[in-house]
């Protein structure tokens, strides 16, 4: 009998009656219980795929013929087999054909209203369908003046680049110009900022609190009001005359359009107005406004948006909307040229800026710390971009570049999060201090082949973690300290001939490294150029190199042999401790020194020859070796460092050259399967403790030139073996 409810008490335990589960609802291979108690097998398939697609958010959309759709990275359809949908869906995992699809790059074509609301949005094949724009929206008390691409332009722009960003325009019904405020407490006198070009003009200004002036005066009109009492008012600006016309906001630095008193002293202009520019919530802009001025709405903190006739021009000075940190949107009215310095810098909330294709200049920090923006279309009509301009951006996910962009490119993107891909414009020669810090999903970065010159931050592609292969331009001189630390998925990078030196950390914990080519002109490999590359099976280090600088290559775990060429000189400490699969080490003669722990811990090593041109090892420098069985110690080295090959558990024998004059303390301690020591000089070397051979519980003999055995029995911290010390058979 099935039972398809269970209460025990007043509490059910089980209770199938409700569910609508049948067994084409079950994918094969999977059951369930039905509502009847019975279970039942299923009988479900994800059916073929009809279509394969990518959304704007870089997502491949699968949609079978039974209506599912499946929405699954991209980089993890590559072939048929399960996925696993998101969420909404019959069933999941879903298993799909993928062979009959072709995966295609879907463009996303975005019409926003002034607030920030997306008004309409279309795939880029259904824009360029459309045979007239979208309609425009409508709002109480606002007249539309039409979006900020004509259609003939925007299809121009779409067929090209896919992507693209559309505005609209709006002017007041009644004509004024109006700004509303948030007054928190009572009492609050503010300072109402405007300008003009001309000698004299005459305004009427209602405060909204049931007061009224008229204002006739010269180039910068500054007009105080107080507010009795905290309320939301609105301020409404009317020309007194149609000729009469004015700039909103002074153009002065620190002051905003609403701002501090002049009344109200201070020694910090910039701080001051502050607490007065964030009363301002929204504002509206009607007729007789021709140009909005530099720091307008700067550090309207609590500002959301702004209404912009298609005829306003913003000045060049910039900073109009600088920190202003709630601002929603923006339309750029085609009546500009410029997008001006700092225009938009840390407006964090900002998700759109409709940017038209009158626009040839994209201004020093314009975008920076947009950290909302999630697409920045730029048309062909731009032709530069200043330093700093796209960086911080933190949710930008869609960046087209301008293909007409020429000359420079200073500090422009880093810092911006979820950009996948970014291809510099062919017409750039010039790059200063190349910056893709932090850029997290970035996948690929292509340059032009014409830059004449190049330079790099220290951290140019630091936590670039999704980076996977990269070509440097062949003006590259140098890879940068950081300039890859942190990049785990790198697994290709193309090091030009141009290149002479391998920065400090610069690979750093590229654990996806498996192969690199070190060009044949680098001379120098800083400290922790390749640490931690834990993928990394080979390196080949060019006859040339002089110097390999401390924990080069430490912690490379699958590394498995290493060629040192005779143009080196120094190894580093720690150069290649903790490369725990290296196996063989050849050092060419040229090396004088080996660093302390240079091999510490290369728990696979087996063998090593020290060549002659080496006069000191380290300490530690082969500790932990414990696999070691041989070691050469040329005639040459005068002095063996502290724990040197402590712990070297494989080691039976060594012999000590004449030259060694010192031993450093514990250097062959716990060599656990030691049995001999050949001493070759007549003079006992100075040990630094009696320690050196401690813990050696197999050592049979230290065997010493005959006519020496008294001397070594006798010498200081050697007499503790005395008992093991012998004259070196005939």
């Amino acid at each position: 009998m099935a039972i398809n409810k269970v209460v025990y008490g007043t509490t059910t335990l089980v209770d199938l009656t409700g569910t609508t589960a049948t067994s084409d609802k079950i994918l094969t291979g999977y059951g369930a219980y039905g509502k009847d108690g019975v279970w039942m097998d299923g009988s479900a398939t994800s059916g073929g795929i009809e279509s394969v697609t990518q959304d704007q958010n870089g997502y491949v959309v699968l949609d079978d013929d039974e209506g599912n759709q499946i929405v699954v990275d991209p980089l993890s359809v590559t072939s048929n087999g399960t996925y696993t949908a998101n969420t909404g869906h019959a069933y999941s995992p879903v298993t799909v054909n993928v062979s009959g699809g072709s995966t295609t790059e879907v463009g996303r074509v975005n019409f926003y209203d002034y607030d920030g609301t997306l008004a309409y949005s279309y795939t880029d094949t259904e824009f360029l369908a459309l045979s007239s724009m979208p309609s425009n929206p409508t709002h109480t008390g606002l007249i539309s003046q039409g979006w900020n691409w004509t259609l003939s332009d925007a299809k121009t722009h779409v067929t090209e680049y896919k992507y693209l960003d559309i505005g609209q325009h709006y002017i007041t019904e009644n004509g004024n110009t109006e700004i509303d405020l948030n007054i928190d407490e009572d009492a609050i006198t503010i300072m109402l900022c405007l300008s003009t070009s001309a000698t004299r003009h005459s305004f009427i200004i209602n405060w909204g609190d049931g007061t009224s002036e008229n204002i006739t005066g010269l180039y910068e009109y500054k007009i105080e009001h107080t507010y009795s009492t905290l309320g939301t008012y609105t301020i409404s600006i009317s020309a007194a005359t149609e000729t009469s016309y004015y700039y909103l906001g002074s153009g002065s630095a620190y002051y905003s359009v609403i701002t501090r008193p002049n009344s109200i002293s201070t020694t910090n202009n910039q701080n001051m107005g502050i607490p007065y520019s964030k009363y301002v919530v929204s504002a509206r802009i009607g007729n007789n406004v021709t140009q909005i001025s530099q720091w307008c709405f700067s550090k309207c903190m609590n500002l959301q948006y702004v209404t912009i006739p298609n005829d306003i021009v913003f000045n060049i000075g910039g900073y109009i909307f600088y920190q202003c940190n709630s601002l929603k949107q923006i339309t750029v009215p085609s009546s500009n040229t410029t997008i001006a310095n700092n225009i938009f810098e840390n407006c964090y909330s900002i998700k759109s800026i409709a940017i038209p294709n009158t626009i040839t200049n994209i201004g020093n920090s314009s975008f920076n710390k947009c950290h909302e923006l999630k697409a920045l279309t730029m048309s062909n009509s731009i032709t530069s971009i200043g330093t700093s301009a796209i960086c911080n951006c933190h949710n930008l996910e869609t960046l087209i570049l301008s293909k007409n962009i020429i000359g420079s490119l200073n500090s422009v993107f880093g810092q911006n999060y979820k950009i996948k891909h970014i291809s510099i414009p062919n017409g750039i020669t010039d790059i200063t201090y190349l910056y893709f810090t932090n850029n997290y999903l970035l996948e690929s970065v292509t340059f032009p082949s014409n830059i004449t010159s190049i330079s790099y931050s220290s951290n140019p592609f630091t936590r670039c973690y999704s980076l996977k292969s990269v070509v440097l331009p062949n003006t590259t001189t140098e890879v940068k300290d950081y300039m890859f630390q942190y990049c785990h998925n790198l697994t290709s990078i193309t090091i030009p001939s141009s290149v002479t030196s391998i920065g400090t950390s610069a690979f750093n914990y590229c654990s996806s490294l498996e192969s690199i080519v070190i060009p044949n002109n680098v001379t120098v490999i800083k400290s922790m150029a390749f640490s931690f590359c834990t993928s990394l099976t080979s390196i080949t280090i060019p006859n040339g190199v002089t110097s390999i600088g401390d924990t080069a290559f430490s912690n490379c775990y699958a590394l498995t042999s290493v060629t040192i060429p005779s143009s080196v000189t120094s190894i580093g400490t720690s150069a290649f401790a903790s490369c725990y699969g290296l196996t063989s080490v050849t050092i060419h003669n040229g090396v004088t020194s080996i660093g302390n722990s240079a091999f510490n811990s290369c728990h696979s090593l087996t063998s090593v020859t020290i060549p002659s041109s080496v006069t000191s090892i380290g300490n530690s420098v082969f500790s932990s070796c414990y696999v070691l069985t041989s070691v050469t110690i040329p005639n040459g080295v005068t002095s063996i460092g502290n724990y040197s090959f402590q712990y070297c558990y494989g080691l039976k024998s060594i012999t000590i050259p004449s030259s060694v004059t010192s031993i450093g303390t514990s250097a062959f301690n716990y060599c656990s399967s030691l049995e001999t020591v050949h001493m070759i000089s007549d003079t006992p070397p100075t040990l630094d403790s009696n320690t050196v051979f401690s813990s050696t519980a197999t050592l049979v003999a230290i065997y010493v030139p005959v006519g020496s055995l008294t001397a070594y029995q006798e010498a200081t911290n050697w007499s503790i073996y005395a008992s093991k010390i012998q004259e070196e058979p005939s």
